[in-house]
């Protein structure tokens, strides 16, 4: 009701994901703007913060010179991600300068690096995929979307929500991505399916014979993996090959070398310790006065709006907690 009340429609994607009918957000921020400026509030811009004090009251310094005094700071300076809109680590500095702790921070949401032996020919490359987040043998997350191939690895809105689950085991675990082309099907499955596709088509490739069903850049490159040549007819494929030819399809594991920088996320994961925090009010309990919120906090949560949710309720706590 609220950003409604402001002016912005709003639509529903998958996933329960909301955007504004614009489909931009500058609509939502300069709607914001507006109700600030009508509240009679000022905002300062080309000034970041640079320090907090605090004594009598707090003092903000900013990078115009300028001083900044009050009885109560609420501070929403986010994390380090995306420094190219204004990520960085000031706010986590200055919070941490007053007494607070923080966790390991590092990117969640983003890209991840990986072995290269054949993912270079698919660069740009796009395909609807479920995909599991192993780390030493054992599958800590799944999920089911959109994968986007990199010249340096995978990337996409699948891989953005696994990233996070295996980012912290990269330097002693064994960490792999498992990929199945075919969501819904298992290799059985899929042998049969693809079975009455050579047997309607037998004077077709095997690669051609995926016309339809994958981006035609895939079959190429992944039937080398499973070792069968691209250009044998369909009619020679054996119960054999049709089953390495499925394994390979609903099961391709690909091992993760790391992450992709903190600037390439969506979000970081980490932040200061939440323990040090009322929920209720969104008051330090380290730093009376002080009011934290948003991503600066040891809070984050998958695509689709979750993370602007919790931007949004602990932004409004901590308002009220504030004022």
């Amino acid at each position: 009701a609220f950003f409604h009340d402001l002016g912005i429609d709003t639509r529903v994607e998958r996933r329960g994901r909301v955007f504004p009918a614009s489909n931009q957000a500058t609509s939502v921020v300069r709607l914001l703007e507006d109700r600030a400026v009508r509240a009679g509030i000022e905002i300062v811009e080309s000034a970041d913060a640079t320090d907090l004090t605090r004594g009598e009251g707090f003092t903000i310094m900013s990078t115009d010179g300028r001083e900044f005094s009050g009885d109560r700071v609420v501070m929403t300076t986010g994390g380090t991600s995306a420094p190219s809109i204004g990520g960085s680590d000031d706010g986590i500095r200055m919070v941490c300068a007053l007494g607070h702790e923080r966790t390991l921070l590092y990117p969640g949401l983003g890209p991840l690096e990986t072995e290269r032996s054949a993912l270079h020919k698919l660069q740009g490359v796009r395909a609807m995929v479920s995909a599991e987040a192993i780390v030493d043998g054992k599958v800590v997350k799944q999920d089911e979307w959109e994968i986007l191939f990199r010249y340096y690895g995978l990337s996409g809105l699948v891989i953005f929500n696994l990233s996070e689950a295996v980012t912290p085991y990269l330097d002693d675990h064994e960490v792999c991505v498992r990929i199945n082309f075919f969501p819904g099907l298992d290799a059985e499955s899929l042998e049969l399916k693809l079975r009455e596709r050579w047997n309607r088509h037998p004077h077709r490739t095997t690669a051609f014979s995926f016309t339809g069903l994958l981006p035609d850049k895939i079959p190429p490159v992944l039937l080398p993996l499973v070792g069968v040549k691209p250009d044998l007819p369909a009619a020679s494929i054996t119960t054999e090959v049709g089953r390495r030819i499925a394994e390979g399809l609903t099961g391709w594991k690909v091992q993760v070398l790391k992450s992709r920088p903190l600037a390439e996320a969506e979000v970081m994961v980490g932040g200061v310790v939440t323990g040090e925090v009322d929920p209720v009010t969104m008051e330090s309990k380290i730093v009376p006065g002080l009011c934290l919120a948003g991503e600066l906090l040891d809070v984050h949560g998958d695509l689709g709006g979750f993370n602007f949710q919790w931007a949004w309720s602990s932004g409004w706590v901590a308002g009220r907690g504030g004022a």
